[in-house]
């Protein structure tokens, strides 16, 4: 006969907590679609952030379909010259990463 103890515990943590899900395997885990952001989204984050002093809430307002959190760090990367659209209307560079190549 069991114990009240054992009976809790096992009924507490049924499965090995340390295993991995088999709920949703890595290879059969559902993916987020990410939708590009678009130049006029960009132009209007940074309108009603900088100019109008808005805040996320509000811009998100404005843009349902984007959370505040993307909001915010869409701006940031805008800010920090990493954003997809050019703000001041010229080509922007790739950024590249690891070393340089050798010129020849």
């Amino acid at each position: 006969m069991r114990s009240d103890k054992e009976t809790s515990a096992e009924a507490a943590t049924p499965h090995d907590t340390s295993a991995p899900s088999k709920m949703y395997p890595a290879a059969v885990r559902p993916r987020i679609k990410r939708v590009p952001w678009t130049p006029k989204e960009d132009a209007t984050v940074l309108k009603m952030r900088d100019e109008d002093g808005c805040t996320w809430e509000e811009i998100h307002d404005v843009l349902p379909h984007r959370t505040p959190g993307a909001i915010q760090a869409q701006y940031c990367a805008i800010r920090a010259g990493i954003g997809k659209a050019d703000v001041s209307g010229g080509q922007q560079q790739k950024r590249r990463r690891g070393r340089p190549r050798k010129q020849t």
